[in-house]
């Protein structure tokens, strides 16, 4: 059975605004435009059973939700225009623009009953209108005057706090509970009994209630005398209600503990810990202490004796564990360098916990302790006092876990990085070990792409897939990793750039152990170094390959110079000649003296071995052209960059240390309701870098750059051997018509330009490819209408793709130039937040103010919107406000002179709109406020950076035009088709277009991954009011268009997603990326622009596939989110919604429906289902033509609805079907005029069908054999059993040689595509209904497939072992655990169906398998109720949580059986279980 609790569904209950529809009959609905279309269907053809039921048999909306429905419904319409932004005009809230001001008592009502919550017996809190017209009301009056609030006040003080007594009787009692404390010593027992009640009480009363009718000093008093007391010592129930009354005061009324620490209320706690003789009373104290410690963790480290939390840890609960390290951990945060003897009592028994620990949360804790040590002991002591390598070792353990969060990973990180800094025996472990490469290839590892498997068959793919990695790696884990392999190595010979480290000597290391790990740790940093856009991580990685080069040796140089000459990209010395002064980023002035200095280590150890690599690379002429460009500088224009250079270092230093840290961080205000969880642990700070002022920065560069053109000044530029064999292949290949060339005159150019390019295993460099000339003339004749020029360049370059791919790969990261766009919001602005930033705007009209019955307060008035907000929200405001002004001047008599005809004018209003401009630039009505502005001030200012464009308040024109006939389409569906070409005639798009070309052959598409590009596109997408606005850079919609293969999948799906699925699941995806789901309360901005409302509809099992027809044909292009239920299932939320969509997959590939080409007899019967891939019949071959497009349309429309829901759905199309779809949305001519060819459709058509296709080109091969064709006795009919005409009387003509192409052409275009092109064509207008098909061209056919239920899924033992979580009875340890792992590793295809259908709702799992199904697979124990054994028990799930209640089955077997019974019988009815 499968739990009910599915209606706490993880995807939101709190989207309210729920419709209820019992499986709907569309009459009058408003959202179905083809309902005409869906009369044609005859339902009763595939399902016996009722039709739908009507609307008017839906249950009645709950009264709160409707109340929900008003507050929370702020959907964005299918216009993507925000519902409600926040306009503010003078003194005007955003009720008074829309008019509500007359329902105002209403929205108050009801804000005021959510806040009281109090709903007890008729007191709802309504107003209700009596039969005379007065008005009574069950809530409480309203007091007339401030004497009368003040005395209900007094009156309600107590009694109110109190409930059930009166005033005075109440504090008597508390009193003489009191008294009883005090006098503990004379009668324990009742002293005891008084506390038990008093900790009652205390939990009823609030802190204003207890300073008034408590002795709060008193009792205190007496409560830690209970400790103390020498004749109490033996009473110990007394003492144990003695704290939990403790703790009780303190939760209430936090300002006690103030007093309370006065009276060492913290060393007499401690004092029981020390010798434990009830271990009830040593947890209470411990969660009193632990309660203490949130609000003065420093008076718990003054205390001391922290070894008395934790010196009985084993015999604690795992509840009292907690406690017990919360209270260090709390302690620590406050650590200084006075505390450290008591630190150093406490690490040995720490570290034993740290390394025998299991308890996830207890490892955040003490992972926070050893970060407070490392943060507040750093500075002053040898670290190998503290800690030993086990621990080290351990933490290695931790950073390379899958599990373990980010934040600990950066912490471990950060701990390991201080350990190497502070303490040299661990430092040299590490050096002569190589522990540390195989750490950080393991934490990156971690977040490998899970949507493909990887290749280790060469090191390219190797180095690919390395690079895909990367930009999946947090930006935070990148900088850590990059600062502790900084660390970790010897500082550079002179300390030009860095602080030396006066504690450690790491001349100890053994050299050739280090030479080892330098050869795998340079190829990772610079990977790191070239994928990221972020300087802090560039500064660590460009610093961290400084000092290992230093170390190599020459034969290790030997072995990675070809990496090392990645570094030194053009953009590189390009950026340094265009910021001579340094007056760019400090950060990115920085990176550039480390290369700098790269390149003079170079020239000075390694001249002889490194000069060969960097001529052929053209680095020779980047460092000629360098010097000229410096040489210019002026001595005196250098020296005056001293000017206030102390304040320029003391600002670089901030901007360096962005570690910082911060005490006052830690301080938290607290009141009654609001004392924190827990104190926030130091933070590390680092100081590496050393800093220097402009004018010494620039005389570095200056006197490097010197050194370097000294060097290379004499070296030849003669051209080499190589480019001068190239050009004569390519003048060689000038001198003929390429049209006339024939197979071997291809095949043996073809073979000429690989020897050249590929000579005695010297390959072509990227610098040579991009110089010679090469790149232009191939892309140009690859690029020509035959396409077997193409093919022979592919089969005769077959073993040498793969590099050349490489090298276009490399020359392309090289010379791409594209830049970030970000909004100009930084901090707790930026990123999402962005999306609710307002912005104030001066609106002006344009025109005649007076002559258009423009109100005079509106003809210049400044407010203030949503910078997200659309244009045509500001039309509708506007317009608002001028029928809002024409109604009062109409009522007003004496005002009706300047708007004589206002009833006129007014009804006239209705058929105007308003256009909008700043300055010359006119904008449409569906371009947002932020969109218009930047495009404005793109135009006017030569800033990239948009700081300064916040700091200014835009000018808006406005005017009356007649109504606005503008394409409101939403700003995110609308990927304009018309991009401003950025890399037109560039190099840069000859290398794109190469790439392009050899996409065509059968290499791996992760080849085709540009690592440095996509990572810039993941950083574009990080910026969420760039996105929305419509404002993306050109290179963005050039690349994704044209060239979507140089990213991975992940990030083109969330390019999709972002630019195709609207505002609501944009802010939605946006919240769930940033980690920041959970943490939107209702009236944040961004939850109420983003919060999506449900489409709610509950369908009957008996007719399914009738009902959810029209289900999605009336809800599919809806933007709220679909939500199934079963009539008489109690399941609600996520697991009833998916198995809807996993069931109607099914249906739609039953036979019965006659659309697909299936082997199987369609018979009478409607259970079987097509198992081959799904490709669609040719029309003519349909039962019904009429019913084949209805249905293929609603098809569209279901699958664009579940890509849009995030649902996942059941089929196995096949992948030419997408091809097919793609080749009708993009018109290219190549393709076009590759159907005349019929080889290339021949081949197209084995994938469909193999069988016919080989038979076509059995026919196509003996065209000329006139026997051979009529011996075949064929007529002009499609083959198959069905008599369907290729042409009119084709049955009658027999095929011959003279005609036979004329019928394999007439074949192929049945099955290719006229025959099919009618039902392609309303797949494509179905899908467009929810968003543009066009967008989906960015994901290619075969994704397509697999995303939409073709992919295959890894059950293998290792994966299962780290997808699943076992908590709650169970750990990963448990047997049956195990047993369970390995019965589903040997689960066939069909049980592997049933299991996820019962566990999840869908037979499917989402992309990337189990390692990427959220919530993670979870087993908890199930115990069995009604003295039942677990051998009777059957396992349950909960779908929404995806969660696996397991009993505790006696056996391995009865385990299996139980799991085969259930989710056999379990998966068709969601119930209580």
């Amino acid at each position: 059975m499968r739990d009910n609790h599915e209606a706490n569904d993880q995807n939101g209950d709190h989207e309210n605004a729920d419709d209820w529809d019992y499986s709907g009959n569309d009459e009058g609905d408003e959202h179905s435009s083809n309902n005409n279309h869906l009369d044609s269907i005859d339902y009763d053809d595939y399902y016996d059973g009722d039709e739908l039921q009507d609307d008017d048999d839906a249950d009645e909306m709950p009264e709160d939700e409707e109340e929900d429905e008003n507050d929370y419904n702020h959907e964005s319409d299918l216009d993507g225009e925000i519902d409600m932004p926040s306009f503010r005009g003078g003194a005007a809230v955003f009720e008074e623009l829309l008019g509500n001001m007359g329902n105002s008592h209403t929205v108050f009502r009801r804000n005021a009953e959510r806040q009281s919550g109090s709903t007890n017996g008729d007191s709802d809190g309504i107003t209700h209108i009596d039969d005379d017209n007065t008005e009574t009301s069950n809530t409480r009056q309203i007091p007339g005057n401030i004497q009368d609030l003040f005395s209900m006040f007094q009156n309600n003080m107590f009694t109110g706090a109190i409930p059930g007594a009166g005033n005075s009787g109440r504090v008597k009692r508390l009193k003489k509970l009191v008294d009883n404390i005090v006098n503990a010593e004379e009668d324990p027992y009742i002293a005891m009994e008084s506390l038990r009640e008093l900790s009652e009480q205390l939990l009823m009363m609030n802190q204003i209630v207890i300073d008034r009718v408590l002795p709060v000093e008193e009792l205190l008093e007496s409560l830690i005398n209970i400790f103390r007391n020498p004749l109490l010592i033996e009473q110990l129930e007394l003492q144990l209600m003695a704290g939990r009354c403790l703790h009780s005061l303190f939760e209430v009324d936090p300002d006690c503990m103030s007093i309370a620490i006065e009276k060492d209320i913290v060393v007499t706690l401690q004092s029981k810990l020390e010798e434990i003789s009830y271990i009830d009373l040593a947890e209470q104290v411990l969660e009193t202490l632990e309660y203490i410690s949130r609000v003065h963790c420093k008076d718990i480290l003054e205390a001391g004796n922290l070894l008395t939390y934790i010196q009985f840890f084993d015999f604690f609960t795992i509840h009292a564990q907690r406690k017990a390290i919360s209270c260090i951990v709390n302690a620590c945060s406050k650590l200084e360098i006075k505390y450290f003897p008591i630190i150093q009592e406490i690490m040995p028994l720490l570290q034993t916990i740290f390394l025998q620990n299991v308890d996830d949360n207890i490892m955040t804790k003490l992972i926070n302790i050893i970060c407070c040590i490392c943060a507040g002991l750093n500075k002053h002591f040898n670290f190998d006092e503290l800690f030993t390598i086990e621990t080290a070792n351990k933490i290695i353990y931790l950073i390379s876990s899958y599990d373990l969060s980010v934040d600990n990973k950066v912490k471990c990180i950060d701990i390991l990085s201080i350990f190497v800094i502070k303490s040299e025996a661990i430092s040299l472990g590490f050096l002569n070990s190589n522990k540390a490469v195989p750490m950080v290839l393991k934490c990156i590892e971690n977040y490998e792409n899970k949507t493909h498997a990887k290749d280790n068959e060469s090191e390219t793919k190797e180095n690919t897939f390395f690079n895909e990695t990367l930009m999946f790696v947090p930006d935070n884990l990148l900088i850590s990793l990059s600062r502790f392999l900084t660390v970790l190595l010897p500082e550079e010979p002179d300390n030009s750039l860095t602080h030396a480290n006066a504690l450690l000597d790491k001349s100890k290391f053994k050299k050739d152990e280090l030479q080892d790990m330098l050869l795998e740790m340079i190829p990772i940093l610079i990977g790191i170094y070239i994928n990221t856009v972020d300087y802090s991580i560039k500064s660590y990685a460009s610093l961290a390959l400084l000092r290992s080069i230093c170390q190599l040796n020459s034969a290790s140089l030997e072995a990675v110079k070809e990496k090392i000459v990645l570094l030194f990209e053009p953009s590189f010395f390009k950026m340094l000649e265009n910021n001579i002064h340094l007056t760019n980023n400090k950060l990115e002035t920085y990176i550039s003296l480390e290369l700098l200095t790269i390149l003079v280590v170079l020239f000075s150890d390694f001249e002889a071995i490194f000069m060969d690599t960097i001529k052929k690379e053209g680095i020779l002429d980047y460092i000629k052209s360098l010097y000229y460009k410096i040489e210019l500088l002026d001595v005196k224009e250098i020296n005056q960059m001293d000017v206030d250079s102390e304040n320029e270092t003391n600002n670089a230093r901030d901007e360096f240390n962005n570690d910082s840290d911060n005490d006052s961080a830690i301080q938290h205000s607290y009141d009654e309701m609001n004392v924190p969880d827990f104190v926030k642990p130091k933070l590390i700070k680092f100081d590496i870098f050393r800093y220097e002022t402009q004018a010494q920065m620039t005389t570095r560069v200056l006197n490097m750059s010197n050194f370097l053109y000294q060097k290379v000044k004499s070296v030849s530029v003669v051209e080499n051997d190589k480019i001068s064999a190239i050009k004569n292949v390519l003048n060689k290949l000038k001198q003929y018509d390429i049209q006339n060339y024939s197979y071997n005159d291809w095949v043996d150019i073809w073979t000429l330009l690989k020897s050249t390019m590929f000579k005695n295993g010297s390959n072509i460099s990227s610098y040579e490819l991009t110089t010679s000339g090469l790149l232009k003339t191939l892309v140009e004749v690859l690029s020509s209408s035959d396409m077997h020029i193409k093919r022979f360049f592919l089969e005769v370059f077959e073993s040498k793709l793969e590099e050349l791919v490489s090298i276009l790969q490399s020359a392309l990261s090289k010379l791409e130039d594209i830049s970030i766009l970000e909004s100009g919001l930084q901090g707790d602005e930026g990123g999402i937040s962005s999306l609710s930033k307002e912005v104030e705007v001066q609106l002006v009209y344009k025109s005649d103010g007076v002559k258009d019955n423009i109100p005079i307060n509106l003809r210049s008035v400044k407010v203030s919107i949503h910078s997200i907000a659309s244009l045509k929200m500001l039309n509708d405001f506007l317009k608002h406000k001028v029928a809002q002004s024409m109604f009062l001047t109409s009522l007003l008599p004496g005002f009706k002179n300047e708007t004589t005809n206002s009833e006129n004018a007014m009804a006239s209003l209705k058929n105007i709109d308003f256009k909008f401009s700043i300055g010359e630039n006119k904008f449409s009505s569906n371009e947002t406020i932020f969109g218009a502005i930047y495009r404005h001030w793109t135009e006017t200012h030569n800033e990239t950076n948009l700081n300064s464009m916040w700091l200014e308040v835009p000018t808006i024109y406005y005017e009356k035009v007649e109504e606005d006939d503008d394409d409101e389409t939403e700003m995110l569906n609308n990927i304009s088709n018309n991009i401003k070409p950025k890399f037109d005639g560039s190099l840069v798009e000859d290398l794109l277009e190469f790439l392009k070309i050899l996409k065509d052959s059968k290499l791996p598409n992760e080849l085709f991954i540009n690592s440095k590009i996509s990572g810039k596109l993941s950083r574009q997408l990080d910026e969420p009011l760039i996105v929305a606005s419509g404002v993306l850079p050109s290179w963005v919609l050039q690349l994704t268009k044209n060239y979507h293969f140089l990213f991975p999948f992940d990030i083109r799906m969330f390019y999709l997603q972002c630019s195709s699925f609207g505002y609501g699941r944009l802010i939605e995806r946006w919240l769930f990326r940033s980690g920041r789901m959970k943490d939107q309360s209702s009236d944040n901005p961004l939850q109420q622009l983003g919060t999506l409302t449900k489409n709610k509809v509950k369908l009957s099992r008996d007719n399914l596939f009738a009902s959810g027809l029209k289900t999605i044909d009336k809800y599919g292009s809806n933007r709220n989110t679909l939500e199934i239920e079963y009539i008489d299932e109690e399941g609600t939320g996520l697991g009833p919604t998916l198995e809807f969509y996993a069931s109607m997959s099914l249906e739609f590939a039953k036979p019965l429906l006659d659309i697909w080409l299936c082997d199987e007899e369609v018979g009478n019967t409607d259970t079987k289902f097509i198992e081959q891939e799904l490709f669609p019949k040719p029309l003519s071959t349909c039962s019904d033509a009429n019913k084949t497009i209805e249905l293929f349309r609603i098809l569209g429309k279901f699958i664009a609805k579940s890509m849009l829901d995030g649902r996942i759905v059941d089929f196995r199309f096949k992948e030419v079907f997408f091809q097919l779809l793609h080749e009708r949305i993009v018109a290219d001519d190549t393709k076009n005029s590759s159907r005349k060819q019929i080889l290339y459709s021949l081949d197209i058509l084995s994938l469909v069908d193999t069988n016919l296709s080989q038979s076509l080109k059995y026919l196509y091969n003996n065209m000329s054999d006139n026997d051979i064709i009529k011996g075949l006795d064929l007529n002009f009919v499609l083959p198959g059993k069905q008599i369907v005409e290729i042409i009119d009387g084709g049955n009658n003509i027999l095929v011959t040689s003279d005609n036979v192409e004329k019928y394999i052409t007439g074949v192929i275009d049945q099955m290719l595509y006229t025959g099919i092109e009618k039902q392609l064509d309303a797949f494509i207008k179905g899908f467009s209904e929810c968003f543009p098909y066009k967008n989906l061209l960015i994901l290619t056919p075969k994704e397509l497939v697999e995303l939409f239920g073709k992919e295959e899924e890894d059950w293998s033992e290792s994966t299962l072992y780290s997808s699943i979580k076992a908590e709650h009875g169970y750990t990963m340890d448990s047997q049956t655990v195990h047993d369970l792992i390995n019965i589903l590793k040997y689960f066939n295809i069909n049980q592997r169906r049933l299991f996820s259908q019962f566990l999840t709702g869908s037979p499917k799992l989402p992309i990337g398998g189990f390692k990427c199904l959220k919530p993670k697979l979870t087993v908890v124990l199930k115990t069995p109720e009604d003295n039942l054994t677990p051998d009777q028990v059957l396992p349950s799930v909960m779908t929404c949580a995806n969660y696996l209640k397991l009993p505790k089955y006696s056996s391995k077997e009865i385990l299996k059986s139980r799991i085969d019974q259930a989710m056999r019988e379990g998966s068709g009815a969601f119930l209580l279980s």
